[in-house]
């Protein structure tokens, strides 16, 4: 009895590890989905908005498009980006300029609205004044290609606006894609698979190369008149098969067993929470809980407290001097000094790079928000070592008090962060002065 009753505990503490492991494997896909899908979807709009830079040459130009100057932006741009084809611009819709020429020959003198393939999207970007895009297409050498067109408007002395053309270029997918990103998502132990569906008909862009259908954590990436999917699986599988095993091996020690693996689970899912709410760099709790903690605090218009806005002056001239490593090292240490400025019950967080906010519970009024500022300021003063070398570094700050002048705390720190960035601002006029 004692032992039916040990196997059937084990079978439902297996379960319930598996529920929760799977529960945190697929919290895990969920954040790295979002984070990749952000990535892409960012490198994608800069690729396309390239074609802002022709653009901007055409309307200052008047509508001209000097040939030089176009072989050299493209040539330059091409130089820069991977996966990049060719650069095309199309007065009227007709091909005029086209860079790179070898390979491209045929396109020259095509016109955009006599092409059946590519008419419908061409006067959709001349319509809504946006960037369309025509694709994917496959290609004969393998891949992808994608037409990313943007329409071009010159205005009148009268104001009224005439359509000029498109500024064009034309990408190879997934070359121009990021490939030490998949690289990552596949050495974290993941697969993946990026498609998209063109009339009627899914097309995968890029996938790992053994992928297998699983239920999937899928995250849409929008980009001109599409939407593309990442799909993210664990490459083995959502539960831990060794994990069962060894749980089920021990089910004379099940009771042992179960006090463990809870304290486990608990241990896990609060390192987990911890690690949602700290800074990685710093240990400081970061933006998200501090606006959560801020929110709750300003539910009380009883108790008053000042936000202080804090940046850390030139941090970019450190980076670029000593590197990012030893950034590091000052971006630590200055949260260490402010932790330590300020009492237990004040709160000390990372909001960005090289930007701290500090809420003040017993700070009254202009007064006690200067003697605050001097403590920062004073904390600060110490020389920073980095590669044996002493640095000095200043920051500005900025205030803001609650409920005297804002609510809410959206405001309070737009309040905060526009005098830090006037402070900043002084500074930079005196140092000028000098």
């Amino acid at each position: 009895m004692v032992c039916i009753g040990g196997v059937l505990l084990s079978l439902t503490i297996t379960y319930l590890y598996a529920c929760s492991g799977m529960k945190n494997k697929r919290n895990e896909i969920l954040y790295i989905g979002e984070t990749y899908s952000a990535r892409l979807e960012s490198l994608l709009d800069s690729l396309f908005h390239k074609t802002d830079i022709f653009e901007a040459v055409i309307i200052t130009n008047d509508g001209e498009m000097p040939e030089e100057i176009f072989d050299h932006l493209s040539q330059s741009i091409l130089a820069e980006n991977s996966g990049i084809r060719a650069i095309q611009c199309l007065p009227d819709g007709t091909v005029a300029y086209c860079y790179p020429i070898e390979g491209n020959e045929k396109a020259i003198g095509g016109n955009v609205f006599k092409n059946e393939k590519r008419r419908a999207d061409a006067l959709l970007a001349k319509e809504t004044h946006e960037i369309t895009l025509s694709g994917p297409y496959s290609l004969t050498q393998g891949g992808f290609g994608i037409v990313a067109r943007n329409p071009v408007y010159l205005m009148s002395e009268e104001g009224e606006e005439s359509f000029w053309g498109f500024s064009v270029i034309v990408l190879e997918l997934p070359e121009a894609l990021d490939s030490l990103l998949f690289q990552e998502i596949e050495r974290n132990g993941f697969q993946y698979r990026l498609t998209t569906i063109v009339e009627g008909e899914r097309i995968v862009i890029s996938s790992t190369a053994d992928y297998q259908e699983r239920k999937s954590v899928v995250e849409n990436i929008n980009v001109p008149n599409h939407t593309w999917q990442l799909e993210l699986s664990p490459r083995k599988s959502w539960y831990d098969i060794a994990g069962f095993a060894w749980i089920l091996a021990v089910s004379l020690g099940i009771t042992v067993l179960v006090t463990m693996l809870v304290y486990v689970l608990e241990e896990r899912n609060q390192n987990l929470k911890e690690r949602a709410d700290r800074d990685s760099l710093t240990g400081l709790i970061n933006r998200r809980k501090l606006m959560d903690y801020i929110e709750l605090r300003c539910g009380n218009t009883k108790m008053p407290l000042t936000l202080l806005y804090c940046d850390i002056n030139d941090f970019k001239t450190i980076n670029d001097t000593y590197g990012h490593a030893q950034g590091d090292v000052v971006l630590k240490e200055a949260a260490r000094r402010m932790k330590e400025a300020f009492w237990k019950e004040d709160i000390v967080a990372r909001v960005g790079g090289d930007e701290f906010i500090i809420v003040v519970e017993r700070c009254a009024g202009m007064e006690g928000c200067d003697k605050c500022m001097a403590k920062i300021r004073t904390a600060m003063e110490k020389p920073f070592l980095l590669s044996q070398t002493e640095v000095f570094v200043s920051t500005s700050i900025g205030y803001a008090f609650f409920p005297e002048e804002a609510q809410d705390v959206q405001e309070l720190i737009r309040l905060g962060d526009e005098r830090m960035y006037e402070e900043k601002r002084s500074r930079k006029r005196k140092a000028a002065d000098r």
